[in-house]
């Protein structure tokens, strides 16, 4: 037995046998299709549809076309229907006409638990207050489903108030492309087949960055994109074998290559890491927001190798590790100047070490031995303080230029002979030393002093005879112009000096006898006066007796040191009154002898002189006013 509402009047029926069973079978499926009915009102309260309304019109119609079919078939059989009956099916054929929903045993599982999980989504939000929300529009209350009469073939029907108030929503895309291939429908198959294309190729890409690496990775500067870990260790360790370090330096580059080190690849686990960090079910998030990746990669080396590979490169070579030298202080045209470092090319052993070994644990390919300060260094540079105090002082004391004249000669002392003769003294301080200068004109009176010198004569005869000793030529007087010249220097005069001489010559010439001059042959007993180079006299003469050791003295060149006449020789023995006398070697000298007649051939052997040379009067008083003091008498056998 159950209940059944129509309108405000409520009956009681009970039904027995298999009518009875019919009619209350048809009250479950109408409580069934009571309690759809209610869900689909609460969802569409809430926006969400699910279902069709074309659908439900068409199954609403079957379901009138069914019952009317049955309701007929059971009045046949029954006979005809009294008023009451005839109104009660005449609501039924009017409830018929409304739209009925089906039954929710008839639809599939899947929508029986969209329904559901819709329902209770619907009656959660249905229970919490929002009061911001605006109230709906007043909506006609529902009305109660009438009693449904049951049919002959166990179908109820609808009763004739019955009324069916679910809103006509219109469904979503998604539920139209559900349809849509439901039906069979081609737009909805396609957009099906792209997107499983596109799921299935996001996945195979996925799949295949969850084992290689993504494009633009970078490793050991070799790009690695879609290779896997693998294939990346094969291409490093090659990239290694190759590797090559090359030091540049000052005598030229080198390469030492991995193998003498023993060069190679050490695996860290860092690409492992690098690609479980790829998260390839976001490939695209993360190629762009990752689009270049730089993974290092670490090695290994023997480190025992590399004080052997040191001492093999070539800057270490004899010929190529130049020692630096110091700055220093030099001289120029202007006096004391600093002459800069020179850096050399020797490099530090320890420093060139730890470069290669810095070099090796960075995996760097090139390094500069210049860059790194790998070089032996000047200990002092031409920024020094001290060196630069030294050579201002030492300036302070030059300046002066002085030109001392020897005939067509001359000797300057200029800014590098003056710093040839300072000097410094045990407090630090410089000065010119008069040493030095002494010391300089002693040199120069050696260069060209002539007195006493050897020299080579050509003779009036055409021979050349080798002269030695005398006492003409140029004598410095070496202290008197050392004074002179310290005198000019520390006035720090620019001028011209002209030396001071103890003897003088006629000629400051390399020949200084000059051109007028006496030349007296001893063997020939004979002398000849030139004057200017033009023979003036040509005379026999009578020199000392060498047998009694009274020979005139020969050999040499001797200058006439007086011109006398009317002059009284004085000797041992002898008191000789002479009209001229013009002595040329101590008490030897030329003059004339008015007791002798005869001059020349062997006479001087047996009644020689005792040591002058006796000439003719018309002679000697010839050659007495062509000579001077200082005339140079030439005198040889």
């Amino acid at each position: 037995m159950y209940k059944v509402k129509n309108g405000t009047d409520s009956a009681d029926r009970v039904y027995s046998g298999s009518a009875g069973k019919s009619r209350n079978s048809e009250a479950e499926r109408l409580r069934a299709k009571g309690e759809a009915l209610r869900h689909s009102r609460r969802n569409a309260r809430s926006g969400k549809v699910v279902r069709n309304r074309e659908e439900e019109q068409k199954r609403s119609q079957q379901l009138r076309e069914r019952s009317g079919s049955r309701y007929a078939d059971k009045r046949s059989d029954s006979g005809p229907v009294s008023g009451a009956s005839s109104s009660r099916y005449a609501d039924k054929q009017a409830a018929a006409s409304a739209p009925v929903k089906r039954h929710p045993g008839r639809r599939s599982g899947s929508q029986r638990a969209a329904i559901a999980m819709q329902a209770k989504k619907a009656e959660t939000r249905s229970a919490r207050p929002d009061r911001s929300r605006r109230a709906p529009a007043a909506q006609a209350a529902p009305q109660p489903i009438a009693a449904a009469a049951p049919a002959a073939n166990g179908y109820a029907v609808n009763a004739p108030n019955e009324q069916v108030n679910a809103p006509a929503v219109r469904p979503g895309l998604w539920q139209r492309w559900i349809a849509g291939l439901k039906r069979g429908d081609s737009l909805a198959v396609a957009v099906l087949a792209v997107v499983m294309t596109l799921i299935i190729g996001y996945s195979v890409v996925a799949l295949f960055y969850s084992s290689h690496f993504y494009s633009g990775t970078t490793i050991l500067g070799i790009d690695c994109g879609k290779l896997d870990v693998e294939q990346a260790k094969a291409a490093v360790t090659a990239r290694i074998g190759e590797y090559t370090l090359e030091v540049d330096g000052r005598s030229g580059s080198e390469v030492i290559p991995a193998e003498a080190v023993g060069f190679t690849y050490k695996d860290e686990g860092g690409m492992e890491k690098l690609l479980a960090s790829q998260k390839s079910w976001m490939w695209p998030v993360m190629m762009l927001l990752h689009p270049d990746t730089v993974l290092e990669v670490g090695t290994r080396y023997d480190h025992s190798r590399i004080a052997d590979v040191v001492a093999k490169m070539a800057c270490f070579s004899e010929e190529n590790a130049i020692a630096p030298k110091d700055a220093y202080l030099g001289t120029d045209e202007n006096g004391y100047v600093v002459v800069p470092e020179q850096p050399g090319a020797l490099p530090d052993v320890k420093a060139v070490t730890a470069l290669l070994t810095q070099a090796l644990d960075q995996g760097r390919t090139k390094v500069s031995l210049e860059d790194a300060d790998c070089y032996v260094k000047p200990q002092v540079t031409s920024d020094d303080p001290l060196l630069n105090e030294v050579a201002q002082k030492r300036n302070k004391l030059l300046g002066a230029k002085i030109t001392i004249p020897f005939g067509n000669f001359n000797e300057v002392v200029d800014t590098q002979k003056l710093i040839s003769f300072m000097a410094e003294n045990r407090a630090g301080e410089y000065y010119i030393s008069s040493d030095r200068i002494k010391a300089y004109v002693a040199q120069l009176a050696n260069k060209y002093d002539t007195y006493g010198e050897y020299r080579s004569f050509r003779t009036s005869l055409g021979t050349a005879v080798d002269l030695y000793g005398g006492d003409y030529g140029w004598l410095l007087d070496q202290e008197a112009t050392a004074d002179e010249l310290a005198e000019c220097i520390r006035r720090k005069m620019v001028t011209t000096l002209d030396p001071i001489y103890t003897y003088t010559a006629m000629d400051r010439g390399l020949n200084d006898i000059g051109d007028t001059y006496v030349e007296i042959c001893i063997s020939l007993q004979e002398m000849w006066c030139y004057q200017d180079g033009v023979l003036m006299v040509d005379t026999p003469v009578v020199t000392g007796n060498p047998n009694r050791n009274n020979a005139t003295p020969s050999g040499g060149v001797w200058a006439i040191d007086a011109k006398m006449q009317d002059y009284t020789l004085v000797g041992a023995d002898y008191r000789t009154p002479v009209s001229f006398w013009m002595p040329f070697n101590g008490n030897v000298g030329i003059h004339d002898l008015k007791a002798r007649y005869y001059f020349g051939g062997t006479i001087y052997l047996y009644n020689g002189s005792h040591g002058c040379v006796n000439t003719p009067l018309d002679a000697v008083e010839q050659i007495y006013n062509i000579v001077s003091v200082g005339t140079p008498v030439i005198v040889y056998e």
